[in-house]
């Protein structure tokens, strides 16, 4: 068993999504695609910053592999009520429904060809999914193949940590 602290503090949301954004424009650029941002202004969480921008990067990862040349991936960050949503929208090749209750398993891949060069290793959204639920939080999926993808993910804006501490990592042990 693996166990993994949680460094939690206060998270500028805004901030970091417009950082983890900036950071893959040039990647994307080699594709002719565009990553458009929609972040409201200060929205704040607890929680952990490395394991936030972990997730987020893994997101627009899959979002810059799987959208083909002169597509467009838009990143947003909303707050209503109590939820903060972080959703990575893509046009790209998206995933066929009988897949989608299966991408967020360790080690699974849609299919040989959607890999590209094969640099993906198939852990990228089990590691997505582990840091969202470390986070008291959830993660969607909504795709059509042809069109793209939206992943979104709902945080709650107040986390009570007290009790988590300690996250165990068994989807990484077994």
């Amino acid at each position: 068993m693996v166990d993994q602290k949680i460094e939690w503090v206060s998270v500028n949301l805004t901030e970091m999504v417009e950082e983890v954004s900036q950071q893959f424009e040039a990647r994307a650029a080699l594709k002719e695609q565009t990553i458009g941002l929609h972040a409201e202004n200060d929205v704040s969480i607890d929680g952990d910053i490395s394991l936030l921008r972990r997730m987020v990067s893994i997101l627009l990862d899959n979002a810059i592999k799987y959208t083909p040349e002169k597509g467009f991936i838009c990143v947003s960050l909303a707050q209503k009520e109590n939820t903060v949503k972080i959703q990575v929208s893509d046009t790209g090749v998206g995933i066929p429904a009988h897949a989608l209750p299966k991408i967020f398993d360790r080690f699974y891949r849609v299919d040989e060809s959607r890999s590209g060069s094969g640099e993906s290793s198939g852990l990228g959204l089990a590691i997505a999914k582990w840091i969202v639920e470390a986070h008291h939080a959830t993660i969607d999926v909504a795709s059509t193949p042809g069109h793209g993808s939206t992943f979104t993910v709902s945080i709650p804006a107040k986390v009570h940590h007290q009790f988590a501490e300690r996250v165990h990592q068994s989807a990484f042990t077994e």
